[in-house]
Parts: C-alpha cells; structure tokens; sequence
C-alpha cells in the first residue's frame, strides 16, 4: 500500500493569479527540495463564493494530507478553509476584512494577470462578510507571517486578529514579504508536509 501524496494549495491574492511570484516560487523550491509534494495553484474565479467553491472541491479531491499558504486574500480564503476543514495554513500578509478592503474597488476591474473584465458589486462585498470568521475556532493552524512595512495591508489588523495563532511579525519589508522563498523548510514543517 502506497502513502497518499501530500497537497500543498497556495492560494495566490486579489487581482493575481497562478503567476505570482511567490507562486512560482513556491513551485521552484518543491520541485528542488520536495518533488514529493504535489503543488496546486489554482486560477481563482475574481468573485469570493466561486472562487471558495474551486478551492473546496480541490480540497475534496485531494487523498492525503493537505497544507494551504495564502497570500493577502487568499490569506483570507486560507483561514476560512483551514478553519472548516481543519487544515494548517500559512497567512502572508492576509487580508483581514476584504469586505471593507475591496469597497474601493466597487465597479469594473481588469485582473493585470489574466486581462479578465469583472464586475464587483455590493452583493460581493456581502459574500465576503459572509466567509469573514469573527472568531477562529482552531488558531493554532494557521501561522501568520506579516512584514510591519507592508504598503497594502495594516499588519496590526492581522496580528490582533489571529493573536491566538503562531506569528512571525518581520520589520520593513512589503506586502510581497521579502525573503519568502528562504522560509519554505519552516512554512513546510509547520504544514507537516
């Protein structure tokens, strides 16, 4: 009887996709150190239910152990995920309340990855209060990793809100987090992938 693959999911943030470069880097460290890690990045729909339902049915497809790492909102879908599931999941620099985060971008938008053309709305916004988790019911699966120099993101929001989780709260740096790849042996250990 063969062991069941292990599945790491990077869930990449809004307006990105499968071509971020902490995606790709994430891809160059497993194929280097750990070829026996299978890696999903998913192109995620630009909408929040569509895009949770992608990462959900991954997620049930998947036959062995199972780590995410989400950057910005997909630290946001990461902690939803993690907690539902109960799955480990590092946080980069995540978005905390994408509901008033993404308000700015209300109307049409043009993803600079993919070229695609979507619309948000408020009913949006709603579905994003809607996966927003007042309150963790496992902490200690995520691991949050912020950079305090961060030009997108207030970090604070981000540490007060997972003060019960491990926390790694690095000085300057910026919202891409500087040095990420040089963190992959500690993010896959506390994966324990």
């Amino acid at each position: 009887m063969t062991a069941a693959t292990p599945t790491l999911i990077y869930i990449h943030g809004f307006q990105s996709s499968p071509l971020s470069q902490k995606a790709v880097e994430t891809a160059d460290y497993l194929q280097g150190n750990r070829p026996d890690i299978r890696l999903l990045v998913p192109e995620l729909p630009d909408y929040p239910l569509p895009a949770i339902m992608l990462l959900e049915q991954i997620i049930a497809g998947c036959d062995g152990p199972v780590g995410l790492i989400g950057s910005s909102l997909g630290g946001f879908y990461a902690t939803y995920l993690a907690d539902k599931y109960n799955l480990k999941a590092v946080l980069i620099n995540p978005a905390v309340a994408p509901h008033v985060l993404i308000s700015d971008y209300l109307g049409k938008n043009v993803n600079p990855y993919t070229g695609n053309v979507y619309y948000l709305t408020h009913d949006h916004l709603s579905h994003f209060e809607r996966l927003h988790e007042a309150e963790l019911q496992h902490p200690e699966n995520c691991w949050l990793m912020v950079q305090r120099g961060d030009e997108t993101l207030d970090y604070r929001l981000a540490t007060a809100k997972y003060c019960d989780s491990p926390q790694l709260i690095e000085p300057g740096g910026d919202h891409r987090f500087q040095g990420y790849q040089q963190k992959m042996p500690e993010i896959l250990r506390f994966l324990t992938l």
